[in-house]
C-alpha cells in the first residue's frame, strides 16, 4: 500500500436500550472521543494507534455488559474515515 490519510479514532463504548421486545434487548454503540489524522504508509498509520491505545486508560474494570456499567471503556481504532459516533440509526427488533 503507498501513502494516503488513515485516521486513528478513539470511542468510548456502551450499550443503547433497543426496546421491550423479547424482554428487552440491548445494541452496541460507541461515541467519538477523538481523533488523530495520519498521512503516510499503512505500518505508521498503525503505530500511531499502538501509541494512542497505550495512553487510553480505561476508567472502568466493570464489563460493558453488567447492568451496573457507567461507561469508561475506550477503543482505539484504524479508519480510512474520520471518527464518528455509532451507529447512525437506532436498530430496530424484527
Amino acid at each position: 500500500m503507498g501513502i494516503r490519510m488513515w485516521y486513528v479514532n478513539t470511542y468510548e463504548l456502551d450499550q443503547g436500550y433497543g426496546g421491550p421486545e423479547e424482554g428487552g434487548w440491548w445494541y452496541s454503540c460507541g461515541e467519538f472521543v477523538e481523533g488523530v489524522r495520519v498521512f503516510g504508509p499503512e505500518r505508521l498509520a498503525w503505530w500511531v494507534r499502538d501509541k494512542v491505545q497505550e495512553r487510553t486508560e480505561n476508567l472502568s474494570d466493570v464489563p460493558l455488559s453488567s447492568v451496573v456499567y457507567a461507561g469508561g471503556i475506550f477503543t482505539v481504532l484504524l479508519e480510512d474515515h474520520a471518527g464518528r459516533s455509532w451507529p447512525d440509526y437506532v436498530p430496530w427488533y424484527e
